[in-house]
């Protein structure tokens, strides 16, 4: 497999000696940008050329649409003065450079590009020489890093050139030049590339070399290093700094593919800007004082040229987090069986069935009274007594009657059953409310902002820099609110222990928090855990600095990891998830006291209206016996 830079210019510096067109191969060059997908040349001459000549070249090139432009270096410009910016760089294209050799400003020439670090994966280099090991010697001293694509083409017979890569692992590092056939060029089979493996897979041994890299760990538990956090076992703080942990695992499997080791210092901080300068791992970065950050680091736009980034290999997700409170109305429990139509029904139904009881009772006891065959016993027909028997059956507390008429017996049976079906509709709802999940009402932002919870932030500073890039209203109005709270940060332990108290909704990175949760709370306090997300997955992955030849490197090789499902593993290791209910439909659930205390409001209830009326009747008995009283005096007078 090769790797192929679509819609790419190769600026095809050829440092030409013109006196014929043996000194360079147009087919050979030709055919090396056609492999690599090549869309423009830039030509360099090192002196006076035949511009026909040149036409025709440039013609050639451009019936294969190849973009084609030139610099005479013999023209008598210095070298050192040129605009290698304005001819070199091209924002959507890298550069291609091929170069003859035996031109005197070669060696020159190359020097400036190496100061300016233009040995870069963005070009595309093609050397033109009669002796590979002149070229060795003097490319060893430049600044050609692990990145660089710097192709060597040695003549070693009339119309046949043999290709060598050439590169140092590091040179910041005290790299190892090195140099490595990758194919070769004749007349007769045209160019011929070595397809069995690409660029880095050639390169991916950097020789144990030893490079400096950093990692956020913003607090550290007591008595322990950076180093002894990062590998702890101890239950309490074993997912605290996950993103920096799982990105860690990472880098442990790209020494190993790779072959180089690292020298880890700790930054407390990501990166801010403070006093017009990036503090943290960014500017670490930034000043060039690491090689690599271990640590996740976002893509914003205000870290844009700030150092270059790789590819993604963590994510984190800040969420709202907090145990849902109790949705039950203590006041509407008993009624939360049946709707209001329902009620009235049955209130109805009892109350007819009242007058007609009353009615049956009435007519037995007129009827038992005219005739002596009719033998029954006397039943009070008030309708008092009446509205006590047909609500006490319906209230499954009995009846005191003692009916004598078939028809009555009839009536007073069926009343019962229709008690009966309503109770087991009444009962089984009672039931199942407690066996069943309350439903959770708070799902959007919105409704957490009118809810009763007090809230806080972690102190995390990427937690906290959320809500400058946040648009969302509610979302800005929450931000107000915690900022208006006294104590609006939190550690990420002390919030979470208000989490597991039920007074608090934390915001945080949820891949640490659940995880720790999990720990901590009982099956029924993980089934009353409520999540609001208000911005989605925040891909992080580590950083170099800028023109780093590191870069593609590692990038390549996260992606790899990728591939074959480690940073999955990695993932499913330090990246926590809202935990699923364990409650069990079969689990005895007791009566709690939201649900009890509503039986205590109605007999409470109860018994104040009868103590009142109870006063009420007293008063009422006291005056009319004075009044009686009153009214006897006179008459014994």
């Amino acid at each position: 497999m090769k790797i192929q830079t679509v819609a790419c210019v190769c600026v095809v510096l050829i440092l030409l000696n013109f006196t014929s067109s043996s000194n360079f191969n147009f087919p050979l060059i030709n055919e090396y940008l056609q492999w690599h997908n090549i869309r423009a040349a830039l030509f360099v001459e090192c002196r006076r050329i035949d511009w026909v000549e040149l036409q025709v070249i440039t013609n050639n090139l451009k019936s294969n649409n190849i973009y084609v432009n030139h610099w005479d270096m013999s023209g008598g410009d210095d070298v050192a003065d040129f605009n290698y910016q304005h001819f070199f760089v091209r924002l959507n294209y890298p550069i291609c450079v091929v170069v003859q050799w035996e031109c005197n400003e070669t060696l020159s020439m190359l020097t400036e590009i190496s100061k300016r670090t233009m040995f870069h994966y963005e070009r595309y280099w093609l050397i033109f020489g009669r002796s590979s090991k002149r070229m060795f010697s003097t490319l060893s001293g430049e600044y050609i890093n692990v990145d660089a694509e710097v192709v060597v083409s040695e003549a070693i017979a009339k119309n046949e050139y043999q290709l060598s890569d050439v590169y140092n692992p590091s040179v910041k590092r005290n790299g190892i030049f090195k140099m490595g056939r990758i194919g070769s060029w004749n007349k007769i089979s045209g160019l011929v590339m070595n397809e069995s493996n690409t660029k880095f897979d050639r390169r991916h041994n950097l020789e144990g070399l030893t490079f400096f890299a950093a990692i956020t760990i913003p607090l550290l538990p007591p008595n322990k290093t950076f180093i002894e956090h990062i590998y702890s076992d101890d239950p309490r703080y074993l997912y605290m700094d996950n993103m920096s942990k799982g990105n860690m695992r990472v880098f442990e499997i790209l020494s190993e593919m790779y072959n180089f080791k690292m020298t880890i210092r700790r930054a407390t901080v990501w990166g801010r800007i403070k006093n017009n300068s990036w503090n943290g791992v960014v500017g670490l970065l930034n000043r060039s004082e690491i090689d690599m950050a271990i640590s996740g680091l976002r893509w914003e736009s205000d870290r844009y040229g700030v150092y270059e980034p790789t590819t993604n290999s963590f994510y984190v997700q800040i969420l709202f987090i907090f145990r849902h409170p109790k949705t039950v109305d203590v006041l509407n429990i008993f009624l939360s069986p049946f709707v209001w139509k329902v009620w009235l029904l049955i209130v109805l139904v009892g109350i007819v069935t009242s007058i007609l009881i009353r009615n049956f009772l009435l007519l037995e006891n007129r009827l038992s009274a005219k005739s002596e065959i009719i033998a029954t016993t006397s039943n009070d027909d008030s309708y008092f007594n009446s509205f006590l028997s047909m609500f006490g059956i319906l209230f499954q507390q009995g009846c005191t009657d003692n009916p004598s008429f078939i028809s009555t017996r009839i009536f007073t049976l069926t009343y019962c059953i229709f008690s009966l079906v309503i109770f087991q509709f009444y009962g089984s709802f009672i039931v199942s409310s407690l066996l069943n999940e309350a439903p959770k009402t708070i799902k959007t932002m919105r409704q957490l902002l009118n809810s009763r919870l007090d809230f806080a932030m972690d102190e995390l500073p990427y937690v906290q820099d959320i809500f400058s890039h946040v648009f969302e209203e509610s979302a800005l109005e929450m931000y107000n609110k915690i900022m208006k709270q006294p104590i609006p940060f939190l550690p990420l332990f002390t919030g979470l222990d208000l989490v597991k108290k039920g007074s608090l909704a934390f915001n945080t990175d949820g891949i640490s928090a659940y995880a720790i949760l999990k720990t901590s709370l009982t099956d029924d306090e993980l089934c009353e855990l409520q999540q609001i997300k208000y911005v989605g997955k925040i891909p992080t992955g580590p950083g170099v600095p800028k023109m780093s030849p590191l870069r593609e490197l590692i990038k390549i090789g996260i992606r790899k990891l990728h591939e074959t499902g480690l940073i999955a593993h990695v993932w499913k290791t330090w990246i926590s998830h809202l935990p699923k209910c364990q409650r069990s439909d079969v689990d005895v659930v007791p009566v709690d006291m939201i649900h009890f205390s509503s039986a205590l409001y109605v007999l409470g209830f109860g018994m104040q209206l009868s103590i009142t009326l109870f006063i009420g009747e007293l008063c009422r008995n006291v005056y009319f016996r004075l009044q009686n009283i009153r009214f006897i005096k006179p008459l014994v007078k």
